[in-house]
């Protein structure tokens, strides 16, 4: 038989309500392990975010994947080696600043191990901080100082607005990103063409 991968997402569906990977779900997936086959953890987390589960599951051990921000990275676990990447064109951040300025909309992006917030956090991006488990560093110029490789903007909003702000946002960005609501208060900014099942065929 073959190596096989076993694909999961991470929110809901490898942890619990609490975040959690429940002892059931980590031996049957540890079984998969040892039986020599693959595990890709595909979330739209950075990979900083996903690496708890990863070291949880023992992927350096074993060996899989961090399939980061909706797919615009994928990471060998045991190698460290990035095996696809496509990044946002930073083009694209004074107008999605302008944007978000315009309509009062929480702005964030994530370097390495931060979340990079354009104004002072909101609810909404102290939650994404917190559920990654990483810090909130608030920056004066976001379109300046963020001058390095990112894979995903997000900008915060109550439903209902947010809602109402997809469309809009959309025209904003063109054929340079994708937009999508992740959660009802998350829309999320990612590379053009970019989506979980094409970056699992690479």
């Amino acid at each position: 038989m073959g190596t096989k991968a076993l694909v999961m997402d991470i929110d809901g569906t490898l942890t619990n309500s609490g975040k959690e990977i429940t002892p059931a779900t980590g031996r049957a997936i540890r079984n998969i392990l040892e039986r020599g086959h693959k595990v890709v953890l595909a979330s739209g987390r950075p990979a900083f975010g996903m690496r708890r589960y990863a070291e949880e599951l023992e992927l350096k051990r074993y060996g899989g994947y961090l399939l980061s921000h909706n797919g615009a990275r994928v990471l060998d676990y045991q190698t460290g080696k990035v095996m696809f990447q496509k990044a946002l064109p930073l083009e694209l951040l004074p107008d999605l600043y302008d944007f978000a300025a315009g309509n009062g909309c929480g702005l964030a992006t994530h370097s390495e191990d931060t979340v990079i917030s354009a104004f002072a956090p909101d609810e909404y991006v102290s939650l994404e901080a917190r559920i990654n488990g990483m810090p909130v560093r608030q920056v004066e110029n976001f379109a300046e100082y963020v001058d390095f490789d990112i894979y995903k903007c997000f900008m915060t909003a109550d439903g209902e607005k947010a809602a109402i702000l997809e469309k809009e946002l959309l025209r904003c960005c063109g054929s340079r990103a994708s937009v999508y609501r992740s959660e009802a208060f998350f829309l999320e900014i990612v590379p053009e063409g970019v989506d979980k099942g094409d970056s699992l065929a690479r």
